[in-house]
């Protein structure tokens, strides 16, 4: 790997990861498509979301962290030129991981009904039977997806990104195949099959660098002092992310009590917004965070400050624009999106402005996954878990008392309040941890961007006020948004354009290396 201090080569291996990344969601999306048209937002699919409610809490507590914790560990054994001991690092915790999900998923399968009924309290009884059903084949699917998520963590390690960003494209394609043929025949039971079945075969192609490697083996090994140092590191994460991933949980119990489809439209309105932030978010984190944990690992903190610096200014370059022309072209895109068979008018008016809301929490999903990772690198689990939780009881709080009195749009803006909070103390927390210098360069940058954005949503909005049809809207408000964006940022003298143009066809850092003190 390039050194990371001088970032050189930054946005190419994000342009692949994001382009691989896009058509992965642009198949998510038509399977939405498939998904919503079959099922609209009636009783099925708020049993299936409620099955899944509890495995994807499940994932998000036990992995949303784990790769952060274990990358920085084993490059530092590679940087001390202790590979073999990085090897014992990664089979004991890839083994470890597949046993205690194993058993975790074990465990939901048997008590699948009581935990449903605990978690969805409001559900109609043939709703609950149906989802008991879809939880005996989405459990298994925890086991399938903790594998896939350390395998690809062994992949960013070593530098290597083409190869697990295609896996997702090949899953999602052969999940919305799935999915297609089975709904038909089976219902929403098929839409489970797909996705586990996807996951299977992900895991399948994943496994190359594991079994090639003579120094890997499948161990127990909980004693190790690796083990131990990725353990340690992930015990506060763990324990934060029961209150903070209990989010979805708690939004699932509230919207229970509220009209029957009122689960459906949230879910397909985070859905949409989540979408965006995974592919706004992907290429870039991805690329730095390995050299985040190498600048963490050679001590050079000022290294650190200009990657995340980096990774900061170019993730607004295009979060920006997606926040204030989706606020304009919100409703056209649902519509565009989902308006088929049972997925109904109301059911698109009902979505749209709970994606606006959600919009505005966009920012603070894509930038936080920059400043988090930071954190990770300097391995500050610590204060990051206890954040996490006074955050996450803060929201059980607010939450119930907003969707009491605004329904599901209460719901969406308690999402944006939590999100929005821990993007501040996350900025704050990595500015300290690194010298407590500079920041201006990234406010003058997002004052920049944010004007040339603010541009481009009022074009979007003037000139779809008067089309008629939710594909022209999309279309031609989003062309002379972009438009218009692009034109301002050149016209403010956006020194990120300037750099990624010299990246991409030039060769030359994005940026010019740090100094002590960058601003």
């Amino acid at each position: 790997m390039a050194d990371s201090g001088h970032v050189t080569r930054l946005l190419r291996p994000t342009l692949v990861i994001t382009l691989f990344t896009l058509l992965a969601q642009v198949v998510a999306f038509v399977t939405q498509v498939v998904i919503a048209s079959a099922f609209g937002a009636g009783a099925a699919m708020d049993a299936f979301l409620a099955a899944n409610t509890l495995p994807q809490y499940l994932l998000s507590v036990a992995l949303n962290a784990l790769g952060f914790v274990f990358i920085p560990v084993f490059l530092e054994y590679g940087k001390q030129g202790r590979e073999d001991d990085a090897w014992r690092l990664a089979s004991a915790v890839l083994t470890l991981c597949a046993v205690a999900l194993g058993l975790l998923s074990l465990a939901g399968i048997v008590l699948a009904e009581p935990l449903l009924r605990v978690t969805t309290p409001g559900l109609a009884s043939t709703s609950l039977q149906l989802a008991s059903r879809i939880a005996m084949i989405t459990w298994p699917t925890v086991v399938f997806t903790g594998v896939v998520s350390l395998l690809t963590a062994i992949y960013h390690a070593q530098g290597r990104f083409g190869w697990p960003a295609i896996v997702p494209v090949v899953g999602a394609v052969l999940n919305l195949a799935l999915v297609a043929a089975l709904a038909a025949g089976v219902g929403i039971v098929g839409v489970a099959v797909a996705a586990l079945v996807s996951l299977v075969l992900q895991m399948v192609m994943l496994l190359p660098i594991a079994l090639r490697e003579p120094r890997f083996r499948p161990m127990l090994d909980w004693r190790d002092p690796g083990v131990r140092e990725v353990l340690h590191l992930l015990l506060p994460l763990v324990v934060a992310n029961v209150f903070v991933r209990s989010t979805p949980i708690v939004d699932r119990y509230l919207a229970s009590d509220l009209a029957e489809g009122a689960i459906s439209h949230l879910g397909y309105a985070s859905r949409v917004v989540t979408i965006f932030s995974t592919l706004l978010a992907a290429g870039i984190t991805t690329v730095v965070f390995p050299r985040m944990a190498s600048d963490r690992a050679r001590g050079d903190l000022a290294a650190l400050r200009h990657t995340t610096s980096l990774g900061l200014r170019f993730m607004w370059l295009t979060v920006a624009p997606v926040m204030t022309i989706g606020l304009v072209l919100a409703l056209p895109l649902v519509t565009v999106l989902f308006r088929r068979g049972e997925f109904t008018i109301g059911d698109a008016h009902a979505v749209g402005p709970l994606v606006q809301v959600y919009l505005l929490a966009l920012v603070s999903m894509c930038l936080s996954n920059v400043a988090g990772r930071a954190l990770y690198a300097l391995k500050d689990t610590w204060t990051v878990g206890i954040v996490g939780i006074i955050e996450a009881i803060a929201y059980v709080l607010y939450t119930p008392l907003l969707a009491h009195r605004y329904g599901a749009v209460g719901i969406a803006v308690s999402f944006v309040i939590y999100f929005n909070t821990s993007l501040g103390w996350l900025l704050w927390l990595v500015r300290s941890k690194t010298g407590n210098v500079g920041g201006r360069g990234v406010m003058v940058s997002f004052l920049r961007t944010g004007l040339a954005s603010v541009c481009g949503g009022a074009a979007a909005y003037m000139v779809t006020r008067g089309i008629p049809g939710a594909w022209r809207q999309l279309l031609v408000g989003a062309s002379v948004g972009v438009l218009v964006y692009t034109v301002m940022l050149m016209a403010v003298g956006s020194v990120e354009i300037r750099a990624m143009w010299r990246d991409l066809v030039t060769g030359r850092p994005v940026l010019p290396p740090p100094t002590p003190a960058e601003p």
